[in-house]
């Protein structure tokens, strides 16, 4: 009688792999050629099986990339940067991978050492170029420990006119524009080694600041940076950094460390958020909210600049913009 493969794996399982001729109970099998052979093909097939799983799922994970990033346009806007100086190989990829990122349908392309054409789809308008020239800054990240017992010194001291304290924290609120002079009390009064931040460009009336530590993490450790909106919950427009593996253990050993107390997400010198740390936050993923009142295309803006890795070209100017394709 032919053997199945359970009596086969049963034979094999109280003997050596290669004595498949015996029984359970040590009596010679007959046709163990064929134990051997049913096991062997049994291997075989799960072999393929699991084959073809890996390939499925490499096959998906292409796909998911072949739909991550548009096709390059063929018509549209030829957008020409020129950089004060000499280009990095990285810059060009650094550049497309921010755009790739964002969605933006366009394509990167080095002219000389000075030069890069950004090919920008024509339904882009005007929200495109202003993603694209997003992608070409170089802004200034800083993760920064909120300083609070320098913040309660600071409160307890003669603030100057127009600068008081309020909330819960004895945050810095600005009551009027005030001057230079203003500023420079308020700075006197930090701490060496601390820094004074705003929540604002221009110190305006309701304006916040905050004594913080110096910055422990910055754009080095950011790997991928996107934008979403949150229309239903009324939070706004937020963007969410990725960040590296070096930096995502660094961020969780200094959630960590500052537990109960806040953090600074300052970006080129302005605090966009500062939320208390109510747990050590592992995983790496940094959410910035910048409220309601922001749109996407300022998230889509700021994600597109801190994506990808940092640029050597400080500062890109416009030379020229064209219509392509038509």
């Amino acid at each position: 009688m032919p053997i199945g493969v359970p009596a086969c794996r049963a034979a094999a399982t109280q003997t050596s792999w290669f004595r498949v001729d015996t029984s359970p109970n040590g009596v010679p099998v007959r046709g163990s050629a064929a134990c051997y052979v049913v096991l062997a093909v049994n291997r075989v097939v799960l072999g393929i099986g699991l084959a073809f799983v890996a390939l499925s799922c490499c096959g998906l994970g292409i796909a998911f990339q072949l739909m991550h990033r548009r096709a390059a346009p063929t018509s549209g806007l030829a957008l020409t940067y020129a950089c004060v100086e000499p280009l990095a190989t990285a810059d060009a990829p650094r550049i497309q991978a921010r755009l790739d990122e964002a969605r933006a349908w366009a394509e990167v392309e080095v002219i000389d050492p000075s030069h890069v054409r950004v090919l920008l789809g024509e339904d882009a308008g005007e929200p495109g170029v202003a993603l694209v020239g997003g992608a070409m800054m170089s802004r200034v990240l800083e993760l920064m420990p909120v300083d609070e017992s320098a913040m309660r010194t600071l409160v307890a001291s003669s603030l100057p006119t127009g600068v008081r304290s309020e909330g819960g924290y004895g945050d810095l609120v600005v009551l009027a524009a005030p001057d230079a002079v203003s500023l420079s009390q308020v700075e006197a009064l930090v701490p060496p080694g601390d820094r004074l931040v705003l929540a604002c460009d221009d110190p305006a009336p309701g304006c916040r600041g905050y004594v913080t530590r110096p910055s422990e993490l910055g754009n080095a450790e950011v790997a991928r940076a996107d934008a979403s909106f949150d229309d239903l919950g009324g939070g706004g427009a937020s963007v969410g950094l990725t960040l590296t593996a070096p930096g995502a253990a660094r961020f969780e050993a200094l959630t960590r460390r500052i537990v109960g107390t806040r953090i600074a997400i300052v970006l080129d010198g302005r605090a966009l958020s500062v939320p208390v740390v109510q747990q050590p936050i592992a995983g790496g993923r940094v959410m910035i909210t910048l409220g309601g009142d922001a749109a996407l295309g300022e998230a889509q803006a700021i994600a597109a600049a801190l994506g990808g890795g940092a640029l050597s070209c400080s500062r890109w100017t416009l030379e020229s913009q064209d219509v392509f394709g038509r």
